[in-house]
């Protein structure tokens, strides 16, 4: 995956996140790919909304009983990186 590539997966998972915690992130908080979600407001009901959309958006089906760590889901770099790895596993 180039750069851009990258790039414009991690402003889509911006998005998503936005989408998920329903408004009361503000889109610039979700700039820094290295910001921890939970810290900035993301909540349980948030993340339920989160992993719909990763699924439904990226065609991934994640199984957290299945994932040993789930710091994956802390951060947008965190995220982008589980979602190339998990995208390249699915080709």
């Amino acid at each position: 995956m180039n750069e851009d590539d990258l790039l414009a997966l991690k402003k889509r998972l911006q998005r998503l996140v936005y989408l998920a915690a329903g408004g009361k992130i503000a889109e610039a908080e979700l700039e820094r790919g290295d910001v921890d979600l939970r810290e900035i407001g993301l909540d349980s009901l948030g993340y339920l909304n989160l992993l719909e959309g990763l699924e439904r958006t990226f065609g991934v089906s994640i199984d957290l009983d299945q994932e040993e760590d789930h710091r994956f889901l802390h951060t947008i770099d965190n995220l982008a990186r589980y979602l190339v790895v998990k995208r390249g596993q699915a080709a």
